[in-house]
């Protein structure tokens, strides 16, 4: 099984692709995904989803490319993808949307991320030990909620980039890390 394409308004349960290792592209823009489904799929390259699940990806260290049509990720939905090095929110999730805990935590290749209007919450230790993590685009114009530890571990010379507009919010909302706040 190399593929996987469905374009039906189905269910994947939990577990169902656990460590399936031969796993290269997944294309499930229409279906629900729940808990730990792809876990482990070491040789998944691409996905573009519809929703994820807790752990969905986690330990996929071949992943490179994420197109997530929601705006929440769920806890450590995409944690240790060590070569996932794009990720875009390419849909826009309705009310408040959130990066749960340790969502993105040890994507080491990842460089950048744009954070889009509807996230209101960050959870703690979101991109912990994201070490090439150099950029933060935030669109929100009021900063989302933000948990522990959420950047610790990511590249010393990260920035984040926010609306001119709200530099000052920003920096009064998130004080730890007022010196790496920027202008778009």
């Amino acid at each position: 099984l190399a593929d996987v394409g469905l374009s039906a308004d189905i269910v994947v349960d939990d577990g169902v692709c656990e460590d399936c290792t031969e796993l290269k592209n997944v294309d499930l823009n229409c279906c629900t995904i729940y808990d730990g489904v792809f876990k482990g799929c070491t040789s998944l390259k691409n996905i573009d989803i519809q929703s994820v699940g807790s752990s969905s990806f986690e330990d996929c260290t071949g992943l490179e490319t994420v197109s997530l049509r929601s705006a929440l990720v769920s806890s450590r939905a995409f944690r240790n993808c060590i070569s996932l090095r794009l990720f875009e929110f390419s849909g826009e999730g309705g009310g408040s949307c959130h990066i749960c805990e340790e969502a993105f935590a040890g994507c080491t290749s990842l460089p950048e991320i744009t954070i889009i209007s509807q996230i209101t919450e960050i959870h703690d230790r979101a991109f912990y030990g994201c070490s090439s993590l150099s950029a933060v685009h935030m669109d929100p114009s009021v900063p989302p909620i933000l948990g522990e530890d959420v950047f610790a571990g990511t590249s010393s010379d990260l920035k984040i980039f926010v609306p001119s507009e709200s530099v000052g919010l920003y920096k009064e909302s998130w004080p730890s890390l007022a010196d790496r706040i920027c202008v778009h």
